[in-house]
């Protein structure tokens, strides 16, 4: 974390309830920003806090500059689109973010930054911008959230919600792999298991395995056509140890498919037999010559430390970034520079 931790108080999920309470009282609007590119911590964290403010008597919504894609609309609570309108904050009395490392994170939200209350999130190497609620050591910023519902509970304001619950663990989920990546700990096994109580004596809504299979298990044929193109671009390098896959700004377009359809595409160079670090590398189609970075170890390589001498953040085995090229070549070319002395190091010390 920064040094504006001096600066920023750090609030624990009782000091939240106080001020959910407060807002409450004097009937304020919250609104809860998304990052850019929704992924299931920030959307189903965003939504299960909206179910607990309105719950509790009060008014949220949440937004963000990109919506949701489709495989999350299952979380979405009485909300068409998560995609903010113009000023629309000038309808809402608090701004809190949820799962947002850094005002870069917010988009073309990045000028709310300065209205941002509080934080809710859980990155290690994050910029600090407002007040903030922040765990490293959890798995998802879910688990926060189930925290501040689990306070609300017993403070016998509320009582079990299957719907809150079943947002909560698919932001867990999602942030897990479904509990396959070394993020998980036993903590959160505690908090899913107490979820899954929860939501398994609910006869009507879906269940775990349901949620499971709607984030890791349901491709769409676009979705598995973006896949073939990933693969058909995936590239080796530092032999074999870091693999790679660029997708061009006009890639899409030209298969008519979207930028939804090539969600998740960093999992495919991250998962080759071998390979310590996996990069996915896209170019922007609004804004061509800049391209997100999103890095995956599967060692000890710490991916985030790498990535902010880019200004990106996140944690040490699953982070990214954002720079500019003149094209996906130029783009691998800055990325293996950078990646190539952390891997050989890394060998050399095994």
């Amino acid at each position: 974390m920064t040094s504006k931790s001096d600066f920023f108080p750090n609030l624990d999920a009782s000091a939240v309830c106080n001020l959910m309470e407060q807002y409450i009282t004097a009937q304020k609007k919250l609104l809860l920003l998304c990052h850019v590119n929704p992924d299931g911590d920030t959307v189903g964290s965003a939504f299960a806090m909206q179910k607990l403010y309105t719950m509790l008597g009060g008014y949220a919504r949440c937004t963000c500059t990109s919506d949701v894609p489709g495989y999350l609309h299952f979380l979405l609570h009485q909300q068409d689109s998560l995609l903010y309108t113009p000023n629309m904050e000038n309808n809402f009395d608090v701004i809190w973010a949820i799962d947002v490392a850094s005002p870069m994170q917010l988009g073309q939200l990045s000028f709310l930054a300065n209205r941002v209350s509080l934080s809710i999130d859980h990155h290690e190497n994050c910029t600090l911008f407002s007040p903030y609620y922040l765990n490293a050591k959890a798995s998802a910023t879910g688990e926060l959230i189930f925290h501040i519902y689990n306070e609300w509970i017993r403070r016998k304001k509320i009582t079990s919600d299957p719907s809150i619950c079943r947002c909560i663990y698919a932001a867990i989920s999602a942030d897990t792999g479904s509990f396959q990546y070394s993020n998980t700990t036993p903590e959160t096994f505690q908090i899913a298991a107490s979820l899954l109580n929860t939501i398994q004596n609910d006869p009507n809504g879906e269940d775990t395995a349901a949620i499971a299979h709607r984030l890791h298990g349901c491709r769409t044929i676009k979705e598995l056509q973006a896949q073939k193109l990933i693969i058909e671009r995936l590239q080796l390098a530092c032999n074999g140890k870091l693999a790679y896959t660029c997708v061009s700004a006009s890639l899409p377009a030209e298969h008519d498919l979207s930028d939804f359809d090539f969600g998740g595409m960093v999992d495919i160079p991250r998962s080759v037999s071998g390979v310590l670090v996996g990069l996915a590398i896209k170019e922007n189609k609004s804004n061509k010559g800049t391209f997100k970075i999103s890095a995956r170890s599967n060692c000890d390589i710490d991916v985030a430390s790498i990535l902010s001498a880019f200004g990106g953040g996140g944690h040490k085995r699953a982070a990214g970034a954002t720079i500019t090229a003149e094209n996906c070549k130029e783009a691998a070319e800055k990325m293996i520079a950078v990646f190539m002395p952390a891997i050989e190091s890394y060998q050399k010390e095994k």
